[in-house]
């Protein structure tokens, strides 16, 4: 990335999650060797090497570290950011000419309040428009839609954000957590203006993927899920439910695997509280041990 770049990087954490953080820290830095500059908030203390942003609100106030920091790098001159928590590590090599060069130039074109990484074509509720091939066939999404602002891995308009941050903020919310802020930015009840709404996009991530691996290949994903979702038909019209669910949960070490420019695994590396144990097995499948080996090790308390 060029030095007067206007794009970087946050990773919103806690203390509790700092090991996460930085495991998520050190993957971004393997897999997306060209990375804008990262910035990181909501730890208490500094970390060496690493460019920390102060706050000043309770430690358990995400909306409110969200909105200090960002406007923090709007001041500094950044216009956009690759937001992401600090359990959303990228899980393979990111497409980094796409996120660094072709992304950020079709949001400007777009005129995008944000572009999740979360691809409509990787077998998720998704509603809205696809568009076509000028505009790398991104999903708008619909107003409506019950998500539309989630805090999967995005690339947002940092003065955007600051608007849905500050429309949030004095709802009244006793929790303001970031499952919070998604859930109220997203509701059809926040009086939310309709050009921010109908800036949400999501991408295609199969088309988007890094090339190399087996998994990010799209005709081999393909391939797989068709596979599965024929097995899971004959096991309905033979009425075998518990076998049913044991495929699903078998199948979710690959089914919860998100393809695209910024690859990540559902939910990321923890699941209320605890390690994520599909996502460490993901990880030993695609050979990234040495991750896998961190992750499973992770204790945030």
């Amino acid at each position: 990335m060029k030095e007067n770049s206007d794009i970087c990087i946050l990773i919103l954490t806690c203390d509790r999650y700092f090991p996460c953080a930085n495991l998520t820290l050190m993957m971004l830095k393997k897999l997306w060797k060209q990375h804008p500059k990262i910035f990181i908030c909501g730890l208490s203390g500094s970390i060496s090497e690493e460019t920390v942003i102060p706050f000043t609100v309770n430690e358990k106030d995400w909306i409110g570290i969200a909105h200090q920091a960002v406007s923090s790098l709007l001041a500094q001159g950044y216009k956009y950011c690759y937001l992401i928590l600090d359990d959303h590590p990228p899980v393979a090599q990111c497409n980094e000419k796409y996120l660094n060069d072709v992304l950020p130039t079709l949001a400007r074109k777009l005129n995008a309040t944000v572009v999740s990484m979360v691809g409509w074509d990787q077998i998720r509720v998704h509603k809205g428009m696809k568009l076509g091939k000028d505009d790398d066939y991104l999903l708008r999404n619909d107003p409506s839609y019950r998500w539309i602002f989630n805090l999967h891995p995005a690339y947002w308009n940092i003065a955007c954000l600051i608007e849905i941050l500050e429309i949030t903020m004095p709802l009244g919310i006793s929790d303001r957590s970031a499952r919070m802020f998604e859930s109220h930015a997203s509701s059809a009840e926040t009086p939310m203006p309709e050009y921010l709404r109908r800036g949400s996009y999501r991408v295609c991530g199969d088309r988007y993927a890094a090339t190399g691996k087996w998994f990010c290949n799209s005709l081999i994903r393909k391939s797989i899920l068709i596979g599965l979702h024929c097995v899971r038909l004959v096991t309905k019209m033979i009425g075998r439910e518990i076998l049913l669910k044991q495929i699903d949960n078998k199948a979710k070490l690959y089914t919860d695997y998100l393809n695209g420019p910024y690859p990540m695994f559902w939910s990321g590396l923890m699941q209320n509280g605890k390690v994520h144990m599909n996502a460490v097995r993901f990880l030993r499948l695609t050979g990234l041990e040495n991750f896998a080996e961190r992750a499973e090790k992770l204790k945030c308390s």
